[in-house]
């Protein structure tokens, strides 16, 4: 890390530096920046790996008290993640990224990005009569059935998806965003889109926490959290 901000500022200066936390706990984070001594950079960048909703919010308040305004999530395109993401950025920070591969990848094993909650459908396997046209606004399925899509050639199909898919999630990550303006508006937007309420009770839950204990010690929210 600090070879990295050392050659950052002396070749290109305007570029931001965001550091790699890669931890698996918060005692593993304190070590990581006790040795990392005086570092000048511009955020931090956290893979999801195989962390719950609860354990992404816990390093997310971490960071927030730190003192840092802006925060990549690597490899993420989670419906309740991004979701997570957009009120932090929102309230917490000056701004949060997410990348993925999501869309290259379902698109290559030919599954559709559900326009509302991202929930993959293969598309092999959707059989809707052939005068029903999908409810899809994306310009690439406007028009279009299923069964089109369905049946076009396997190169041209796995264009199609990629191109789908990649909408798709721009789409909802912007929607969260506009709806995270209060837990209430998000839990709305949430309830509208997924059925999923257990898992929407629980980030509502968490993002509830977050906001009542964003003050107090980390290890006390730890505690309810984890």
């Amino acid at each position: 890390a600090r070879e990295s901000a050392r050659l950052k500022n002396l070749y290109c200066p305007e570029v931001e530096l965001f550091l790699p936390i890669q931890c698996y706990n918060l005692g593993q984070l304190n070590y990581f920046l006790d040795h990392l001594g005086p570092v000048e950079f511009d955020g931090y960048s956290i893979p999801t790996r195989n962390f719950s909703i609860n354990e992404l919010a816990l390093f997310l308040l971490q960071f927030y008290q730190l003192g840092i305004s802006k925060v990549h999530i690597l490899g993420t395109s989670q419906f309740f993640t991004i979701a997570l993401g957009a009120y932090m950025a929102r309230h917490y920070f000056e701004w949060v990224s997410l990348d993925a591969t999501t869309w290259r990848e379902q698109a290559q094993n030919g599954n559709y990005l559900n326009q509302y909650n991202l929930m993959p459908e293969k598309i092999y396997n959707v059989i809707i009569d052939e005068r029903i046209q999908n409810d899809c606004t994306c310009p690439f399925c406007k028009g279009k059935t299923f069964t089109y899509i369905k049946n076009l050639p396997q190169t041209e199909r796995v264009d199609f998806l990629r191109c789908h898919n990649f909408w798709a999630i721009e789409k909802v990550t912007r929607e969260l965003y506009d709806s995270a303006g209060t837990i209430l508006t998000l839990e709305k937007y949430l309830k509208r889109k997924s059925a999923d309420i257990e898992k929407i009770d629980k980030l509502i839950k968490i993002l509830s926490l977050l906001d009542m204990y964003k003050g107090e010690d980390i290890k006390q929210v730890q505690a309810l959290l984890l």
